[in-house]
């Protein structure tokens, strides 16, 4: 049996903002998206569970072992990859890597040598001298080479070119599928949660407003009304959320709870009806509508 990651009652406190209370389990062999507006605790809930930041409160546990501030052990067993990883750019690739070989006990040669393979890295060019792109791919296999269990990234394809994003985004595929790890994306770019991501996870102003499976939101649609008189859809389970938009009445529709007697109404009265993008469900659960 896979064990999990256990976030319960996360904080993280500093003046004018609270992160938390954050509780979320995070699974093994699985990859979670993790979207919201700059300044909502996304980087913060990254550097907590990395030991990068101390939490105010709150415990996170893998299995039976709880996490301590400043145990090594839990740091070896989490990689955090930032939009910009801190490599030596005076290195080798090469080099750099054996002189990460002797951080880690655990490190894994043969996987080192085959993912440089599958990554296209030179291992005799200077870190320097690499990509963005390059670089960061270089970070993930620092971070895989020694078994780590939980991989974060920070807004690791922001400013790629659409090659270097759709590669990382494979590579990403892969290494859940193929070492059983338990990753957290954040990103802006939407498409890269959709294509990588198992669960999308919404955090505005230091809370969780919205969790889901990625096959769950291909039942989530968007309804327009013109008008809202006889629109009742408030009280329906179905309706995650509903605004106006100048003439119009718009919900968020989850169709796969049963549907209330408002739905016929609102075809009735030729309602439109699309699917829900990633962005939509971001604009429409993110902001207070009136």
């Amino acid at each position: 049996m896979k064990s999990s990651f256990e976030i319960a009652g996360l904080t993280r406190n500093y003046p004018g903002f609270q992160l938390g209370p954050v509780s979320l389990t995070l699974e093994s062999g699985k990859s979670y998206g993790l979207v919201g507006p700059n300044g909502a605790g996304k980087t913060t809930l990254l550097n907590c569970l990395s030991l990068q930041t101390r939490p105010s409160g709150g415990t996170v546990s893998y299995g039976t072992e709880k996490m301590e501030w400043g145990d090594w052990k839990w740091k070896r067993q989490v990689t955090l990859v930032r939009e910009t990883p801190l490599l030596y750019d005076e290195m080798r690739v090469r080099i750099f890597l054996v002189f990460a070989r002797h951080l880690y006990d655990n490190w894994n040669c043969g996987f080192a040598e085959d993912w440089l393979r599958r990554m296209r890295i030179d291992p005799e060019q200077r870190i320097g001298e690499l990509s963005k792109g390059t670089k960061v791919k270089l970070a993930l296999l620092l971070g895989l080479a020694h078994d780590s269990r939980l991989v974060l990234l920070d807004e690791p394809t922001a400013g790629l070119d659409p090659d270097a994003r759709r590669d990382l985004q494979d590579i990403l595929c892969a290494m859940v599928k193929e070492k059983g790890i338990c990753l957290v994306l954040s990103s802006h770019l939407f498409e890269d949660i959709e294509r990588v991501a198992d669960e999308v996870i919404m955090i505005r102003g230091g809370q969780i407003n919205f969790q889901s499976s990625v096959d769950r939101l291909g039942s989530i649609f968007l309804y327009t009304v013109v008008g809202s008189h006889g629109i009742g859809a408030p009280s329906h389970p179905e309706v995650l959320e509903m605004w106006r938009s100048g003439s119009e009445t718009c919900l968020l529709v989850d169709e796969s709870c049963p549907a209330g007697a408002w739905r016929e109404e609102a075809v009735r009265r030729g309602a439109g009806r699309r699917p829900a993008s990633l962005t939509d469900l971001y604009f429409a659960l993110g902001e207070k509508r009136q």
